[in-house]
């Protein structure tokens, strides 16, 4: 099950004490009444992600299908078709749901920011693009920015003329996944609400 999660951190494997999982979040945001506080290892960053989902239908899920695997989106965008893709020149992958945008950065040394933003308008979502092209330094002839989600005309029109190359992502999130390495993604369900 991918929850989305609007509140998340990536916590490095060895700085992670299982038990903390709201600690951890809690020390950059107030987790929202009804959302439960989760973690998932991710093997290829050797990091957890903890993020917020809403408990209800976390817990509904588990009692349907009791060895069900849930995770978030932020650790679907950290994978490695997308690092190896980063080998060669910086990249930046905007996920857009309504008006939230999930953001995964990285550079040809692995995967740097994987984060939500909310915008208001066109404008503010170009800005936030912006922002983490020149806060990593990404900016580079060669850079690639993929959109995905809820993209239409207006969205890519505002993004296209800022940055040297813009492309639609059209990978589904499962299908950039190694089975070997993460057996428990062979079969998913995707939640988006």
């Amino acid at each position: 099950l991918i929850v989305p999660s609007e509140q998340a951190v990536w916590i490095p494997e060895s700085l992670y004490t299982e038990g903390n999982e709201r600690q951890y979040l809690t020390t950059l945001t107030d987790v929202k009444m009804g959302l439960g506080v989760y973690s998932d290892y991710h093997p290829l960053l050797k990091a957890y992600i903890v993020y917020s989902a809403d408990s209800t239908v976390v817990t509904a899920f588990k009692v349907a299908f009791p060895n069900i695997y849930i995770t978030c989106q932020h650790a679907m965008m950290a994978n490695e078709t997308l690092m190896q893709r980063a080998q060669s020149h910086p990249l930046v992958l905007l996920n857009l749901r309504g008006n939230r945008v999930d953001v995964a950065a990285y550079n040809t040394d692995g995967f740097l920011l994987g984060n939500s933003y909310s915008f208001a308008d066109n404008n503010e979502l170009l800005f936030t693009a912006l922002n983490v092209m020149k806060q990593f330094s990404l900016e580079t002839p060669d850079m690639e920015l993929l959109l995905c989600g809820d993209v239409d005309r207006d969205i890519y029109g505002a993004l296209v003329n800022y940055f040297p190359n813009v492309d639609l992502y059209t990978g589904k999130p499962i299908s950039f996944l190694n089975p070997e390495q993460y057996p428990a993604y062979r079969h998913a369900l995707i939640l988006n609400y």
